[in-house]
C-alpha cells in the first residue's frame, strides 16, 4: 500500500517556516481537511455563523481558542514588550 502524497504536507513544508509568514483561519481550516459546514458543527453553530468567525477581525480570544481547537491545535499567544518576550496565558 502507497502513501498518498498529501497537498497540504507539501503547502506546510514550504510555506510554515517562511518569515513574516500569517495564516488566516480559513488557511488554517484548508490545512486541517475541514469544511466550513464541519468547523461548525465542530462548534455548535450554522455554517453562515462560522464564516462570519472567519471574516471577523475582532474575536474574542475563548472564541479563537475554541476554533483553534477544532481544528485541532493549540492557541498561544506571545506579547513583546520593551524588547523582551513573553508568553501570555490567557484562562
Amino acid at each position: 500500500m502507497t502513501k498518498k502524497t498529501n497537498r497540504n504536507d507539501a503547502i506546510l513544508t514550504s510555506e510554515f517556516n517562511a518569515p513574516n509568514q500569517f495564516w488566516t483561519l480559513s488557511d488554517l481550516r484548508k490545512l486541517a481537511g475541514l469544511t466550513q459546514c464541519e468547523m461548525a458543527a465542530k462548534l455548535g453553530v450554522s455554517q453562515p455563523a462560522y464564516a462570519v468567525f472567519e471574516k471577523s477581525v475582532n474575536l474574542r480570544a475563548g472564541t479563537l481558542q475554541k476554533i483553534i481547537t477544532a481544528i485541532g491545535g493549540e492557541l498561544h499567544f506571545k506579547v513583546r514588550l520593551h524588547g523582551h518576550n513573553f508568553n501570555l496565558k490567557v484562562v
